[in-house]
């Protein structure tokens, strides 16, 4: 709960009885509560039911682009996801504990530390993270229930799917040279004669194939830059998205308005129970329910891959944050002190670019981009001059809030 809220006392009724409260928010991003309290032999458990407003600013929400039914026209705001920031927030309120059992198995089935990484040959490239996190908390109606999930970060997967989803999307042809950048075969197959080996990297894509790629575009070279972001978080990242799998299990909040993105949750807060220890019994435990202290708590056990959807959604909304901010430290004099650097002002406005052309989507962002002289998207990577860049940005954000122009 709110630092504002929690520091007001709640009524402690006497053994059996019930009290109701609604305490009243004097801060706009704090809402209302309405709590009820009672005490019971167990203790004292307290019910929390509020609505949260989630917000985009704050990267809680994510949105997505779509078809109208009606129009037939593209939507940039279609619908809107709950990040991992969004659900973080819903727990304030909905006060499910978190344990990280400190094993796992990997893929032998010998424990070892959790989280697990998997490095390809050469031990430098990360082909997955394995985790395990436990979450324990009450069901609306109140009774405890945990969830212990085994989540897979596949980021090879990942890569393929990105590479091979940009390619098909862009029409196969180079933004730099206007021939193709790719070239699908059957794995173990030839690539082309002009498939020069020494510039071109063959990426191996489930169901037999691999796709053949000019590393000399920059389409390429996004990817590859993207898929090296990825690495550097992969672990922190594995983590959020399993904590945000477990919490869409408590909070029932999958589909959103996105003109009123309001999530309404029932929460449970048990005042005398150390809820942290009653989630390492579950870890420790590999049956559907168990007993502690007199209490039955169900138990879920599920192994689930971290899809692309999945993924995206978790991470939006601060991940571009968090790249800039581990190849850019902090400058130790005042903004103002310092020159102005227009090629890092250049890149930041490329990742703000991209950021908004993935909501608005190839239909509407493509245009866009075309009519600042710019064949796909790929092309910002050569475009150093910042009027341009600034521009294109401000139509493509226009877009994104209005519709195209």
């Amino acid at each position: 709960m709110p630092k504002e809220l929690a520091t007001r006392k709640l009524p402690t009724p006497d053994p059996g009885q019930t009290a109701i409260v609604t305490m009243r928010s004097d801060t706009e991003s704090v809402p209302d509560v309405h709590s009820i309290v009672k005490t019971t032999r167990g203790g004292i458990v307290r019910n929390v039911l509020t609505k949260l407003t989630l917000r985009e600013d704050r990267g809680e929400i994510w949105f997505m682009g779509g078809y109208d039914g009606g129009t037939k026209k593209w939507n940039p705001r279609k619908s809107c996801a709950i990040t991992a920031s969004g659900y973080d927030r819903c727990n304030q309120f909905a006060g499910v504990s978190f344990v990280t059992p400190p094993s796992i198995q990997d893929e032998r089935g010998n424990a070892t530390g959790n989280p697990y990484i998997l490095r390809k040959p050469g031990g430098t490239e990360i082909e997955y993270v394995k985790v395990r996190m436990v979450g324990i908390g009450r069901s609306a109606l109140g009774n405890l229930i945990a969830h212990d999930v085994t989540l897979v970060y596949n980021l090879g997967t990942y890569w393929a799917q990105d590479l091979m989803s940009k390619w098909t999307r862009t029409g196969r042809d180079s933004s730099a040279t206007g021939k193709k950048w790719g070239n699908l075969l059957p794995t173990g197959s030839k690539p082309d004669k002009e498939c020069d080996p020494s510039v071109w990297l063959g990426v191996v894509m489930p169901a037999g194939v691999t796709l053949w790629c000019d590393l000399r575009d920059p389409e390429v070279v996004t990817c590859l830059t993207e898929h090296i972001n990825r690495q550097k978080f992969a672990e922190r990242n594995a983590l959020t998205i399993c904590r945000r799998n477990i919490l869409k299990r408590f909070i029932a909040a999958s589909k959103l308005d996105p003109a009123n993105p309001v999530v309404s949750i029932v929460g449970w807060t048990d005042a005398d129970r150390d809820m942290e220890r009653m989630a390492e019994l579950v870890a420790e435990s590999q049956t559907d329910v168990i007993d502690v202290e007199g209490t039955s708590v169900e138990v879920t056990h599920d192994e689930v891959d971290a899809e692309p959807g999945e993924i995206d959604q978790s991470l939006a909304g601060d991940v571009e944050d968090d790249y800039q901010a581990a190849d850019e430290p902090p400058a130790t004099k005042p903004q103002a002190e310092a020159p102005l650097d227009l090629t890092k002002l250049a890149e930041a406005i490329r990742k703000k670019i991209r950021t908004v052309y993935r909501r608005l989507g190839q239909k509407i962002g493509h245009p866009i981009v075309s009519k600042h002289g710019l064949i796909t998207i790929g092309g910002i990577d050569n475009c150093d001059d910042v009027d341009t860049l600034d521009a294109l940005l401000a139509d493509m954000t226009a877009a994104d809030k209005g519709g195209a122009k």
